[in-house]
């Protein structure tokens, strides 16, 4: 599949139509990206008619993305697998054979040939609704990390339940519990590590990278879900060096995308004073002030008809109504790669214009936008 293909939905999908391709593998947000796409194209549900086997990893499966595809895609099936890069796939669920769960998207049973436990803080197991950590053992199982004997150790655990000698468990650091019918529910990180999009991320590599700028004197790292969307932001909370001259978050940007894959990057960046502690003194990271857009920054409204509907555009996208032409799609509305392709989708339906995935990163405001748009525009007639 060529790179492009993958970037752009409306452009993967007619290309998994044209083939008659009957399986795909995803992760949920691209699966996101696609359903928006098959929602404002209706067409293309019956050209997707061979496409019936869809299967979901990387990250945990919001609830209502699961139900969202069964109202769009009735004929297909979701299947939701859980794995790690120590034991590949472990477990999966299938909603043909194990039904729906209002409210949850359960990762469901092991795999044959694979043991997937709950245990508890004794490593026994634990009992249906107590929250545990996730043992996988099994086929596939990895033998260890290489040249890492001590975390090797530290994972790969013998393993007491299976009663065969020399056999391990890997601790995923999962956390899960065992539903009444012995369905598997994950529930996050024991840790501070999360996945994002696909991709296995330290929130303290994130933190230490930008202590590296000259102009940050501290940082804390943390995940925030939107509530709408069910998805998942980075937010980086930075005590600057100087409060009267702290960095610009589009140059910390630039100097996190120089050190760090994409997905690393924090959407929104607030500066702090200090950071809230617990009684203890360790970072109260539950403390930390949601990422909320700036009350304080001037909403400029729409000057001419084309910034309206640009400005529509990015409410649709952002899912909130106080934007306004100057605001920056990923400095202040905490944009991303995956919503810049989404607004190109929109921008290709409401405008019937192709815009280059660049050209979002090159003008991110309304205002800028709707000038290239119209440069476009004026560009497509000279040629017609």
């Amino acid at each position: 599949m060529p790179q492009e293909n993958v970037a752009d939905p409306l452009a993967l999908l007619r290309t998994l139509a044209h083939h008659r391709v009957t399986r795909i593998w995803l992760v949920p947000a691209l699966l996101r990206e696609l359903l928006d796409t098959i929602e404002a194209d209706k067409t293309l549900q019956e050209r997707l008619a061979a496409l019936r086997f869809w299967v979901t990893s990387g990250e945990a499966l919001p609830p209502h993305l699961a139900e969202r595809f069964a109202s769009l895609l009735p004929a297909a099936v979701l299947y939701n697998l859980y794995g790690t890069s120590e034991t590949w796939d472990a477990t999966w669920h299938d909603p043909q054979r194990d039904g729906q769960y209002p409210g949850r998207a359960p990762i469901g049973r092991p795999m044959d040939n694979i043991q997937a436990y709950v245990l508890d803080r004794w490593s026994n197991l634990a009992p249906a609704g107590t929250v545990g950590e996730l043992f996988i053992g099994g086929s596939g199982l990895a033998r260890g990390y290489l040249n890492r004997p001590d975390l090797t150790a530290e994972k790969f655990v013998p393993d007491h339940l299976s009663g065969r000698s020399g056999t391990r468990l890997y601790r995923t650091g999962d956390l899960a519990r065992y539903l009444a019918d012995g369905q598997i529910e994950y529930l996050g990180r024991s840790d501070r590590q999360l996945k994002l999009r696909g991709f296995r991320i330290e929130p303290a590599e994130i933190e230490m990278a930008l202590t590296c700028h000259a102009g940050v004197l501290a940082a804390v790292v943390h995940p925030w879900t939107k509530t709408k969307e069910g998805e998942t932001l980075l937010v980086a909370y930075i005590i600057p060096r100087n409060l009267e001259a702290q960095p610009a978050s589009a140059e910390l940007v630039q100097f996190l995308e120089k050190q760090l894959p994409s997905p690393m990057v924090p959407s929104y960046f607030i500066f702090l004073d200090q950071f809230p502690l617990t009684v203890s003194g360790k970072i109260d990271r539950l403390a930390l002030p949601r990422p909320l857009r700036n009350a304080q920054r001037e909403l400029t409204a729409p000057r001419n008809p084309l910034e309206a509907r640009v400005v529509a555009l990015y409410k649709d996208i952002f899912g909130q109504e106080t934007i306004g032409i100057h605001d920056h799609f990923f400095r202040d509305l905490g944009g991303h790669s995956l919503l810049a392709t989404r607004l190109a989708s929109r921008i290709r339906t409401a405008l019937d214009l192709e815009i280059p995935l660049q050209v979002l990163f090159e003008a991110p405001t309304p205002a800028t936008l709707a000038q290239v748009i119209e440069h476009f525009e004026l560009s497509a007639k000279s040629a017609g």
